[in-house]
């Protein structure tokens, strides 16, 4: 069972499983700040919860819950008030916690929508000196979660990250290089270069050798222009 209907969601579709709720559902803009969205957000979750009894939940969370300058965000501070509830709620639970996912949609708060529109329509935005991400193809979750599904602690949170920490600025480049185009951006003296602990989900991929995924942020910036490009003509 799969609650949501966005790039997350949609990437899961292939792993459904009748004995697991797969809650992919979530604020879509990690800078929201309307108390009216949160509540909303909990109260589906708490309903759905309360209401299925499966045998395993899978809760999405961010790994931006590690990164210093977002510690005071609603964004963060909900998703870890929703990883709390979820462990004391349910028996059997995993939470993921995704980097910056990048998967085809309309919503432009996500980072790979974002800088596509911007550098492809010549639009000027601030770019954070200081910043680090780490990238993922939402594509790349089926076959993670699958095998999460398969073989995950009980009751753990997984930081669901490649060992791909790039600076902002080397990610607008390879974008810039991708769409053959000069991005039009303001230097701002902003943002952390934080380190995520990925050791266990590493450990998890290392032993499913069989997995092909996209783990190179040079190679995931490439796939993703390459098919927006596509769905563009």
């Amino acid at each position: 069972m799969i609650v949501g209907n966005g790039v997350i969601a949609k990437a899961c579709a292939d792993v459904d499983h009748d004995e697991v709720l797969i809650f992919a559902s979530g604020v879509s803009n990690s800078r929201e700040n309307r108390i009216t969205e949160y509540e909303r957000e909990k109260k589906l979750f708490v309903k759905t919860i309360e209401g299925c009894g499966l045998n395993k939940l899978i809760y999405f969370s961010t790994c931006s819950v590690i990164d210093p300058s977002l510690s005071e965000s609603s964004y963060v501070k909900f998703k870890l008030e929703m990883e709390e509830y979820a462990l004391n709620a349910h028996p059997n639970v995993l939470i993921l916690r995704l980097p910056q996912v990048l998967g085809y949609s309309n919503n432009q708060s996500q980072l790979g929508n974002f800088l596509y529109d911007a550098i492809e329509n010549e639009k000027v935005f601030n770019l954070y000196t200081n910043a680090c991400r780490y990238l993922m193809l939402a594509e790349d979750l089926k076959v993670i979660v699958s095998v999460l599904i398969e073989h995950g602690k009980q009751n753990h949170i997984y930081n669901v990250a490649y060992s791909n920490r790039s600076k902002m600025q080397e990610i607008v480049q390879l974008f810039e290089l991708n769409l053959m185009k000069k991005a039009k951006f303001n230097k701002v003296d902003k943002g952390e270069c934080y380190t995520i602990d990925n050791a266990d989900f590493i450990q998890l991929i290392d032993e499913n050798k069989q997995l092909h995924l996209n783990s190179k942020t040079s190679q995931i910036i490439e796939k993703f222009v390459f098919g927006k490009k596509m769905i563009k003509t």
